[in-house]
């Protein structure tokens, strides 16, 4: 079992990339069409940076939620997950009344 294994792990070692080829690989990354990975603690930094709700439209919101039964939230760290459930809650209530128009219970 180990020596699959070691042997494995050996042959990663030796496919190390040469050290100009880091270069090429930095110029290509830049031209990605993606968006670069954050390492962990810049993208922690960038989501405890990001904008919040003012508390009025955060107390707005957990009535709007509480009306409509969504759960309430912990605290304001969780507006986005709240806002999604608004927004799943929206999109099935008007599944729900197309369905009521397009098949109507009466006929």
């Amino acid at each position: 079992m180990l020596r699959p294994l070691a042997l494995g792990l050996l042959a990663l070692s030796a496919c190390a990339a040469p050290p100009d080829l880091s270069a090429t690989d930095t110029a290509a990354a830049s031209r990605a069409p993606y968006p670069r990975l954050l390492p962990l603690g810049e993208a922690t930094a960038a989501a405890n940076a990001a904008p919040r709700f003012p508390p009025e439209e955060a107390a707005q919101l957990a009535r709007r939620a509480g009306a409509i039964g969504t759960p309430p939230a912990s605290g304001t760290g969780d507006l986005a997950e709240r806002a999604r459930l608004l927004r799943e809650r929206a999109a099935a209530l008007r599944d729900r009344q197309i369905a009521d128009q397009t098949f109507p219970s009466g006929s």
